[in-house]
């Protein structure tokens, strides 16, 4: 259950972050479900998640209230997710680039918003995670795409010239090379962009005719990442067993005082079944390590006992 609650909470991140879900209730629906079977320890973060996405709602409209930006949203809308540090597995660092000029006021006039609101707090943004609107006029049908900040920051890079090198690109966006290749690379994949006969300079395809009126420009994804996810959660998820399976310990002990091996082993299984069941090399890793904080000792009477320390 362990592994299954961390990639379900990365996907589920994913779709609450994307606006990928179905419904709000479903989604509800499922974390009650867990919840029910597994505790509400288990659910904790999952349901943290779905009132950082309720409450962003309410914090966009009194944003709004004080700052109208009424010549900026008549050309374009805004949504900010306000997420809980600790709770959302998400990376918690940000791309470094340039960011269009045209959200810099949104940006400022938010930071200074929220620290009007929450002062003390500390406010991180992460812009790869976000995705923008931007209607292609440079084609013979208006075409709506989705995409990235960092390909925003390379589409505007057109906005006064049809071909920019990619030197010109590194020193408008402000991307480091492998991020903006592989920006690029998307962008061209899609049809928007094209390169010249020398792969240093780009150029925006006139001749772009998709058959759909909105279209969705993939993120770039190295062929490490998914198994970086997967090794990351799969630490995590160790990390978490562990912290699980000292506080199993820590109340069996309290509640017997003084056990023998075997049997605080066995207790231990019992109790952890529901969630996974530990082997009696993690068991005896997690006493060796009760046994240096201090939680538990050995008895000066009896061998092979364990002691609580009250």
């Amino acid at each position: 259950m362990f592994v299954f609650g961390q990639f379900y909470s990365r996907m589920m991140a994913k779709r609450l972050i994307n606006k990928q879900f179905i419904s709000a209730d479903v989604e509800t629906q499922v974390v009650n479900k867990l919840r029910d079977a597994c505790g509400c320890d288990y659910t904790g973060k999952l349901m943290r998640m779905q009132r950082d996405i309720n409450s962003s709602q309410g914090m966009m409209d009194k944003f709004f209230e004080k700052f109208p930006l009424k010549q900026f949203r008549a050309k374009c809308d805004v949504f900010i997710n306000i997420l809980t540090s600790g709770v959302w597995p998400i990376p918690t660092f940000d791309i470094p680039m340039k960011l269009p000029v045209i959200l810099q006021p949104v940006i400022d006039n938010f930071n200074t918003f929220y620290h009007s609101e929450y002062s003390g707090r500390r406010l991180t943004w992460i812009f790869q995670l976000g995705s923008v609107d931007v209607r292609l006029s440079f084609v013979k049908r208006p075409v709506m795409a989705t995409m990235n900040a960092q390909q925003l920051a390379i589409c505007l890079a057109f906005s006064d010239t049809d071909t920019v090198s990619l030197s010109e690109m590194k020193e408008v966006t402000g991307m480091a090379d492998e991020y903006l290749e592989t920006n690029v690379d998307c962008l061209v994949s899609a049809g928007i962009l094209r390169r010249q006969e020398s792969a240093s300079i780009l150029s925006l395809n006139m001749e772009y005719a998709p058959k759909k009126p909105r279209i969705k420009i993939l993120a770039p994804v190295t062929k490490e990442q998914p198994q970086q996810e997967k090794e990351e959660t799969e630490k995590s998820t160790g990390d978490m067993r562990l912290v699980f399976l000292q506080a199993t310990v820590c109340r069996v002990m309290k509640a017997h005082l003084n056990m023998n091996h075997a049997t605080l082993v066995k207790a231990v299984k019992e109790q952890t079944q529901t969630r996974f069941i530990p082997n009696e090399v993690m068991i005896k890793k997690t006493i060796d390590v009760l046994l240096e904080k201090e939680y538990i000792r050995r008895s000066l009477t009896a061998q092979d006992v364990y002691e609580y320390i009250v």
